[in-house]
Parts: C-alpha cells; sequence; structure tokens
C-alpha cells in the first residue's frame, strides 16, 4: 500500500477520532494527496470484467421497476419493523441474515449496502458422531440464493488495487484486513465510493475485536479509544443518514457522557471530510 493510500486508510482514521484527546497531524501530511492511478493492470480489469458479469441479476433483461424510492422515515419503519417481527433487539439483517425477509425489507437493505443482500433459501443438515463421546449431533449449514462474492477469494495484493476505486473491493478489504484500524479505513473507502453507509452499520454490529474486549486495566485508554471510535463511526453513518444509526443505543457509553458525545460528532464531521476528499480523488460524486 502506497504512503498516501496507507495515511487516508489508518492514520486519518484514528486522527479523526482521538479529538478528545487534541491530536494533531503534522502539517505536512496536509498535501499528500496525489491523483489516484489513471491505468489499471490488465489482470486488475479482467477480475473487475468477471465481477461485474457474475453480479448480473437474475431478472436483468426486465423493465426497469417504476416503485418509488423509500424515504427516510419509511426506511427507518422497515427496519424497526424487522426487529418487532423477529423480537429481537440487534439488527438481524447484520448479524445473522438468516432469517425469512420480504422483498421490501431486502430492497430497503439494497439501498444501503454495497453488496446486495444474500438471503438464505435453504438449510442442509446431516448427523455425526462425536468422537470423544460417541454422542449424536447434527450439524447444519445454510444455504444462500448466491455463492460466495469472487471478491473474497481474488489475491489481496489484486484486490488492493482494485479497492483504491472499487466500493465493493474496499468492502472485502476491509473485511479481509488484518489490523483493526485498517479495516475500519477500507470500511470508511467503501462508504466513500458508494455513497452507501451500509459498510459503517457492518462495523457497528461486529464491535469492538476480540482482543479490545479482554484489555487489562493498564489499556484502559486503548479500550476507550476503540470505543470512541465506534462512537465516531456511528455519528458518521447517523451525518450521512442512515435510519439505522444511534449513536447512543449502538455506544452505550456516550449517553452518560454528553462531552464525549459532542466529541464523537465532531470526529465523525472530521471523517465526513475525509470522505468528500477520497470522492474527489477518485472523480466520485457527492451525490452518490
Amino acid at each position: 500500500m502506497n504512503q498516501y493510500l496507507k495515511y487516508t486508510l489508518t492514520v486519518a482514521v484514528t486522527a479523526a477520532a482521538m479529538v478528545a484527546y487534541q491530536y494533531e497531524g503534522k502539517p505536512e501530511q496536509a498535501g499528500l494527496a496525489q491523483q489516484a492511478p489513471n491505468q489499471v493492470p490488465i489482470q486488475v480489469t479482467e477480475i473487475k470484467n468477471e465481477i461485474a458479469f457474475v453480479e448480473q441479476p437474475l431478472n436483468a433483461t426486465a423493465e426497469p421497476s417504476n416503485q418509488r424510492e423509500l424515504t427516510h422515515a419509511e426506511l427507518a419503519d422497515v427496519f424497526a419493523n424487522i426487529k418487532k417481527r423477529l423480537g429481537v433487539e440487534y439488527d438481524p439483517m447484520l448479524i445473522f441474515a438468516s432469517a425469512k425477509f420480504t422483498d421490501a425489507e431486502i430492497e430497503a437493505y439494497n439501498r444501503l449496502h454495497v453488496v446486495p443482500f444474500n438471503p438464505v433459501v435453504d438449510e442442509v443438515c446431516s448427523e455425526f458422531i462425536e468422537d470423544d463421546y460417541g454422542l449424536l449431533g447434527t450439524a447444519c449449514k445454510r444455504v444462500r440464493e448466491r455463492g460466495e462474492h469472487p471478491y473474497a477469494s481474488v489475491p489481496i495484493d489484486e484486490l488492493e488495487e482494485l479497492a483504491v476505486s472499487d466500493a465493493a473491493a474496499a468492502l472485502f478489504m476491509g473485511q479481509r484486513s488484518a489490523d483493526y484500524y485498517e479495516g475500519i479505513g477500507w470500511h470508511l473507502r467503501a462508504t466513500a465510493l458508494s455513497g452507501k453507509t451500509g459498510p459503517l452499520m457492518k462495523l457497528l454490529s461486529l464491535g469492538l475485536p476480540a482482543a479490545a474486549k479482554s484489555v487489562s486495566t493498564e489499556d484502559e485508554e486503548a479500550e476507550f479509544q476503540r470505543h470512541y471510535i465506534l462512537g465516531t463511526i456511528s455519528q458518521l453513518a447517523k451525518l450521512l443518514g442512515d435510519p439505522r444509526a444511534n449513536p447512543d443505543v449502538d455506544v452505550s457509553f456516550l449517553r452518560s457522557n454528553p462531552e464525549l458525545s459532542q466529541g464523537t460528532i465532531l470526529a465523525a464531521e472530521s471523517l465526513l471530510a475525509q470522505i468528500k476528499d477520497i470522492q474527489a480523488e477518485v472523480g466520485v460524486s457527492t451525490d452518490a
């Protein structure tokens, strides 16, 4: 990863999320912006063509739908009703994605996400005998409408090249990144390139990495920073208009500390500026 991209995807994320610590970036970092490559390697172009073919909708030849898009309030109602119908507090489309969802619910999800929702269409179960105790058990595997997305298996170096200007590739870079902060940066880039807030909500649904949940008291500052970043991500999703984003609920420690809540709003505004910079860098309309 070149120095500018690494700065955009990692340092900028942590810097924006460190408003509470009055972090100040070095002045020379402001001039690091440079244009994205004008040429894409042949193998990367072939991969993109393959992805485009694989992702052709089954009804690609059908007439375009004249159905109007849902308003923000209507989208909010759709997602609230899903939780009510299934009797859960979490977002089931983000966490397990295994319940039966209506066409309207899937359409609402797709409006906000880079990769279309992949519903479960079947479940295949088989019995097995547990080796240690000889007990009979059952293992089940969910079968989804579509197979694994091709980006899940593209070599990471090729995927990274694609991710500079391809929102889905940036999303998969975020999912496959071994570094927590760099993964956040790729999710932010996916949001910038697509104009969709789904990548941010997915980050919130994942919460803190396992290592952050069991930090020692000596590492309380690192734990706070990670929670602060989650609060900032939720505020950013709200700023961008995601009807599911509720910072005080998504990150509970904000409820009891208005000062910290205000800090995450300022940090989110800083990240919003970073998103606009990425959009300008690759020529993406801010209305995308």
